[in-house]
């Protein structure tokens, strides 16, 4: 409870080691960043990998559809 506390805080720009060592705030803020851009990546590539499989599937059904159109 109380690092989730310490954390939004410091997301806030209102935390305690600010004053003290920005360097670290700047650090703990940019790694809070990095974290969220690395969740967000995540998302995406999970996305673009249901993507792919529905065109496959979509282009898979429009082969055999095309096929039996032939060879009827």
């Amino acid at each position: 409870m109380v690092q989730l506390r310490l954390r939004e805080a410091h997301l806030a720009g209102n935390c305690p080691c600010r004053e003290v060592s920005p360097r670290y705030h700047a650090a703990f803020v940019a790694g809070e960043r990095i974290s969220q851009l690395s969740r967000e990546t995540d998302g995406l590539l999970e996305t673009l990998g249901q993507l792919r499989l529905q065109i496959k599937s979509s282009q898979s059904s429009e082969a055999r559809s095309g096929e039996h159109r032939l060879t009827s």
